[in-house]
């Protein structure tokens, strides 16, 4: 299964948003025109390291990169679950202005595909 995703923080006038979050770390790391003072190479560094902190099963199989304040991830998973923290954490980032993602989820080797079905019994009357 092939899943390609764009998600973006953006305003209706296309300004990206670099949610701060009132954060004074992020606040000093901004520059007052809202343009991030941190380069693609930085917020590579930092996305590499959340992935280590929010997925840290994944952190192997995915690569991640940086092009205009927008995280690319690409790989090859067995398990999508720890993905929905890993991109809340990657957006809150700042600087970040989206999140592209390229991942392929190996459903054979899913952890789901390893539990044994459920055997139910059923009684006959009789």
């Amino acid at each position: 299964m092939m899943a390609t995703q764009h998600a973006s923080h953006q305003s209706r006038h296309g300004a990206p948003s670099h949610n701060a979050n009132g954060d004074p770390v992020a606040r000093t790391l901004l520059s007052r025109s809202g343009i991030p003072i941190l380069t693609d190479c930085a917020l590579a560094v930092l996305a590499r390291t959340a992935t280590g902190w929010f997925a840290p099963s994944l952190a192997q199989r995915l690569c991640v990169s940086v092009a205009h304040g927008r995280v690319h991830l690409a790989g090859h998973i067995d398990d999508a679950r720890p993905m929905a923290g890993l991109k809340t954490a990657l957006l809150r980032l700042p600087g970040v202005a989206g999140l592209d993602q390229i991942i392929t989820v190996d459903a054979r080797r899913s952890p789901a595909a390893h539990v044994a079905p459920v055997r139910s019994r059923r009684f006959l009357p009789g």
